[in-house]
């Protein structure tokens, strides 16, 4: 009985993943949406560190969908990726608007490099991993 729980919560979960560029982009702009709507309902240093868990969280998350999207990539996608079909840029303009907002505070920039690192780390160390396995080959 504990195997056929396994095996259906491992199908499930794998259901769920993102399994075209499409599915990365869209689950990337929902991602975003949320850190948007996060940032824009801090107000003061208060409101910010009550939301720094929340938006650690979403952080991580989003990075984590970057790296499968990137490993998807290398793997079966032949470092090719589609243009995204929806208005990137407009979100990137309202993220780094909410940014300089939050860094207007006090100890708004530190507080939200702080709830950024651990996920850029991450970020960090998977694209330096990446580049190993790529430039291995040409070692030999």
């Amino acid at each position: 009985m504990r195997t056929f729980l396994l095996v259906l919560t491992l199908l499930f979960l794998g259901s769920c993943s993102p399994s075209s560029q499409e599915d990365f982009l869209r689950e990337g702009e929902a991602l975003s949406r949320k850190i948007v709507l996060d940032l824009q309902k801090i107000q003061t240093k208060e409101d910010l560190v009550r939301m720094t868990p929340l938006l650690k969280k979403r952080f991580c998350a989003l990075v984590e969908l970057m790296i499968q999207a990137r490993e998807r990539q290398e793997k079966e996608w032949e470092g090719a990726f589609v243009d995204p079909q929806v208005p990137l840029a407009s979100f990137n303009e309202l993220f780094v608007i909410e940014l300089e907002r939050i860094f207007s505070l006090e100890r708004g920039r530190e507080i939200m490099e702080k709830a950024q690192k651990q996920a850029l780390d991450r970020l960090d160390a998977c694209e330096r991993q990446l580049k190993q396995r790529r430039d291995k080959p040409r070692r030999r």
